[in-house]
């Protein structure tokens, strides 16, 4: 997880790897008109600094359903799974556009499973859980998830100073992508026949109880009962 500081509004805001991470980063980098301050400092008294920031300041998180997260990691992190004797022919495989076969799928979920068993989690930080990288929910002002990025879009334009900022804000929510689907799970879902979605539920299971996710295919695109209940 990567913690972000915009004091341009006054915000804290932490990213976990395919929660949006990459989209959001640059986001808030353009926000903070390029100077973008990351919580993290190797040097102890300017680290000890940034530590009492964060305790003052407002700070929100952007979560995702474990499933479609999943999938994603499947689809475009295949060097972090992978066996290295295969990581050529899968990105070759990906750089020209083609699908990985269920039985990578499988391998995949052997890999994480594997993890799992050894270490009590997978330990990359794009497949580990949210709950073990997020903060307690107490820390923060505000929960959104990617399946309703308009809100969060909405929450920062009411924060933003300048007309560049909110101009900055609108170009995002224009061109965002993921307001109904996500193209990895257009092309993987059907890989999380009754069996391997099991799996997936038991490496994740924290993350759904914790967030409010359904478990069900069906419902991947529907926002979080976490989400809902911070508002009351």
């Amino acid at each position: 997880m990567k913690t972000i500081y915009i004091e341009s509004i006054d915000l804290m805001v932490d990213l976990i790897p395919k929660c949006g991470y990459n989209t959001f980063s640059h986001l808030f980098f353009e926000l903070g008109g390029g100077d973008m301050k990351k919580m993290k400092n190797r040097k102890k008294k300017e680290k000890e600094r940034k530590i009492e920031i964060q305790k003052k300041k407002d700070k929100i998180i952007v979560i995702r359903n474990p499933l479609t997260r999943l999938t994603s990691g499947f689809s475009n992190k295949h060097n972090r799974w992978a066996p290295r004797s295969r990581i050529k022919e899968l990105s070759g495989k990906y750089d020209r556009g083609k699908d990985f076969l269920y039985s990578d799928f499988v391998c995949f979920l052997d890999f994480l499973e594997a993890e799992a068993h050894k270490h009590g989690q997978p330990r990359d930080h794009h497949f580990s859980p949210m709950y073990r990288q997020a903060r307690s929910i107490g820390h923060y002002k505000r929960i959104f998830c990617l399946e309703d990025t308009k809100s969060i879009y909405q929450f920062l334009d009411c924060r933003a100073s300048t007309s560049t900022q909110k101009d900055i804000i609108k170009n995002y929510l224009q061109d965002d992508v993921r307001l109904n689907e996500t193209n990895s799970w257009n092309r993987y879902s059907h890989y999380l026949d009754d069996k391997n979605l099991e799996r997936v539920v038991s490496l994740y299971k924290s993350d759904f109880d914790l967030f409010g996710y359904s478990q069900k295919k069906k419902d991947v695109f529907k926002v979080p009962r976490i989400c809902k209940e911070i508002l009351k």
